[in-house]
């Protein structure tokens, strides 16, 4: 254990730990970081649930009552399965990058529905429900565009720029855009 009394073999491994050290709180740093920005997308900026995924799930619940109406006038099968298929695709969808093109499959697929059932006469009671549930699909993804979440991303990434911080995010929870 002679290396152990050795001055400079003490003074590099106090270095190493301290080294480790910061590196691995600059890690945990980054990983609360963005486990924050992930909650924001989930529940909200203030956690009160005024959230994308709460905005997501509102467009899915609203286009499954769209598709519960077009099938009531025999709507061609095409633009309701579409649709069908486009919030099987959202509720499935794993990460946040997927969840926005699901979304936006979802968006044309209703875009195309809503054509399809402006030829048709529908009753006043359902003319009136038809309207409203647009209406909710349509605010919902307005209230989207008008979410911090992006913003959040974007300040996260500018401030990780740095070279140490461009390496320590190779080691943290992934940041993605929903765009």
């Amino acid at each position: 254990m002679n290396w152990l009394n050795n001055k400079k073999w003490m003074i590099a491994i106090m270095v190493l730990l301290m080294v480790s050290s910061s590196f691995g709180m600059g890690i945990i740093q980054l990983n609360q970081k963005a486990s924050a920005i992930r909650e924001e997308f989930l529940v909200g900026e203030y956690k009160d649930g005024f959230s994308i995924q709460r905005d997501l799930d509102t467009r899915i619940s609203t286009a499954t009552n769209m598709i519960t109406l077009a099938k009531k006038y025999q709507v061609e099968d095409s633009y309701i399965n579409a649709v069908q298929q486009a919030t099987i695709d959202l509720k499935e969808a794993d990460t946040i990058a997927v969840k926005y093109r699901a979304n936006e499959a979802l968006t044309v697929a209703v875009s195309d529905l809503r054509l399809a059932m402006d030829q048709i006469t529908m009753s006043e009671t359902n003319q009136k429900s038809w309207k409203e549930q647009l209406s909710i699909f349509q605010n919902a993804q307005n209230t989207i565009s008008y979410d911090p979440y992006n913003t959040l991303v974007a300040d996260y990434e500018k401030k990780t720029q740095g070279i140490l911080a461009s390496f320590m995010k190779h080691f943290t929870k992934k940041v993605e855009y929903f765009r």
